[in-house]
């Protein structure tokens, strides 16, 4: 699995076996990124080549070379295609699809793809948020266009409109797990940072804030943006995606979190979460196991 992101590209080699029922089960992960993406090639597509060369011997050192030509490739691209001028962005894709197709793998016709936005809906070169204030309006650059990002149109409510646009966001994306009202989980990075901006917690004391917290503090500051956007515009749309994710999760709206500091969490973080997901693997719970490696892996990415 190719990841043709905006500021990089990325392989992923996925490993599975079978568990008893014969669902699959991932078993190891190889992963390799490089710099830059995809889109800074877009005036000279053949410029591409060395970098997915470069990961497809990634693929081929750790794919057994009996199982090359069964072995899928896809690539699926985002924002950084996704903004670029139509014929260019399909340039790019066809050369990357040359090179799949001249590899040993195995490559289909859709094997290339750029994924639809979600976050923002399109009109020309104006990007429309519904988790933004309506006076909110920004220029933006990318591929040598000029984007302005604009809030919803006043008069609407924000919070509801940005909840709406998030669920269908996470929409059979996330699987729930019930056993995660009966765990300890705590907040740091991105929730720890969000809970200091509301106020909730103290950076010097600490304190304890649930799902609900997350919530109301959505609802409070997205209906004050409805007039005002405020020192941090982005706020309403980061806490409606923390209050939707934690619920979609599984975790009840009275669910206590821990907030720990990010520098405190550091030394022992790893070895605290390996423990955890062993134990998981011991035990057989193997939704506990995903649950945590789910929220471990986006805690990484908000890094």
């Amino acid at each position: 699995m190719f990841d043709a992101g905006s500021t990089g590209t990325r392989v992923h080699v996925f490993k599975f076996k079978k568990t008893p029922n014969g669902a699959p089960k991932l078993a190891h992960e190889t992963f390799k990124a490089i710099k830059p993406g995809l889109s800074p090639y877009a005036d000279d597509p053949e410029k591409c080549t060395a970098g997915i060369q470069e990961l497809l011997n990634v693929a081929k050192e750790n794919v057994p070379c009996d199982l090359w030509k069964s072995t899928p490739l896809v690539l699926k691209a985002t924002a950084g295609l996704r903004l670029l001028p139509g014929q260019k962005a399909k340039q790019l894709l066809d050369k990357v699809k040359d090179i799949f197709q001249s590899s040993p793998f195995l490559s289909r016709e859709d094997c290339v793809s750029i994924m639809d936005g979600s976050d923002e809906v399109e009109e020309g070169n104006t990007l429309v948020s519904p988790c933004l204030a309506p006076d909110y309006e920004e220029q933006w650059e990318h591929a040598e266009v000029v984007y302005t990002i604009k809030g919803q149109k006043a008069g609407e409510p924000l919070y509801e409109s940005c909840y709406s646009k998030v669920e269908k966001m996470l929409y059979r994306k996330v699987k729930k797990a019930e056993e995660a009202k009966d765990m300890d989980f705590y907040a740091f990075s991105y929730y720890y940072d969000r809970a200091v901006d509301i106020g909730i917690i103290d950076e010097k004391t600490d304190g304890n804030i649930k799902v609900e917290d997350y919530e109301a503090a959505a609802k409070k500051v997205c209906k004050s943006m409805e007039t005002d956007q405020g020192k941090n515009p982005f706020l309403c749309l980061d806490l409606t995606y923390i209050a939707a994710l934690l619920q979609e999760l599984g975790f009840p709206k009275d669910k206590v979190f821990k907030p720990i500091l990010k520098q405190r969490m550091f030394y022992s973080f790893k070895m605290t979460r390996e423990f955890k997901i062993m134990s998981a693997k011991e035990t057989g719970n193997i939704e506990q196991e995903e649950l945590l490696e789910r929220l471990i892996a986006h805690c990484g990415e908000s890094e």
